[in-house]
């Protein structure tokens, strides 16, 4: 099993304990709206090259169009940090790539960053301009999602991430090496 899926199936794990317990209640599971899919979604190369590989050709054909429609979108906010992105990101409503008629198009295999966030209340609230007081959780920060991510960065060996559309645009569209760099896009620092 290689480290994105053992992630996966980590993750699927520490979700059925969450899910079993008397006081989780997630609001979204499997939510028909797409307001998430206009959130920055932070990813690296090992989860972007395992979805990449369960594309068909269409598939991947379709999402270089979808991706640099989205880099066209999105290339205004490349300049934020990470943790100072998601505001003017929201207001920008660049839409993940992957986003098709309202629904994930990889909603089986969908990042890690998408699975580790959970409305608490109802869905609407997570529609603009309501999403600023949408209650949410997020598992990012509880200890056994901490041991799994830990687990995964000593498997894949690296700590390097980036925007995950701009991942999948550095892997599918972007062949100039001056321009990757330009765009954050580095060999990956091994651990």
């Amino acid at each position: 099993m290689n480290p994105v899926e053992q992630l996966r199936e980590d993750w699927g794990k520490l979700e059925s304990r969450l899910r079993a317990q008397p006081d989780f209640h997630p609001a979204c599971d499997n939510c028909a709206l797409d307001a998430c899919c206009f959130e920055p979604v932070f990813s690296d190369y090992a989860e972007v090259d395992d979805i990449l590989a369960r594309l068909t050709p269409e598939q991947t054909k379709d999402l270089k169009h979808a991706v640099l429609l989205w880099y066209q979108g999105a290339k205004a906010f490349f300049h934020l940090e990470q943790e100072g992105i998601a505001f003017p990101y929201r207001l920008g409503c660049v839409s993940c790539p992957f986003l098709k008629q309202g629904r994930c198009s990889i909603y089986a295999f969908r990042p890690i960053a998408c699975r580790s966030h959970y409305a608490l209340e109802n869905p609407q609230g997570c529609l603009m301009p309501a999403r600023a007081q949408q209650k949410y959780a997020c598992f990012e920060q509880c200890k056994p999602f901490q041991a799994i991510a830990v687990r995964y960065v000593f498997a894949v060996g690296t700590l390097k991430t980036d925007h995950f559309g701009l991942l999948i645009y550095n892997r599918l569209c972007d062949t100039n090496e001056e321009s990757k760099a330009a765009h954050g896009y580095q060999v990956e620092e091994k651990v």
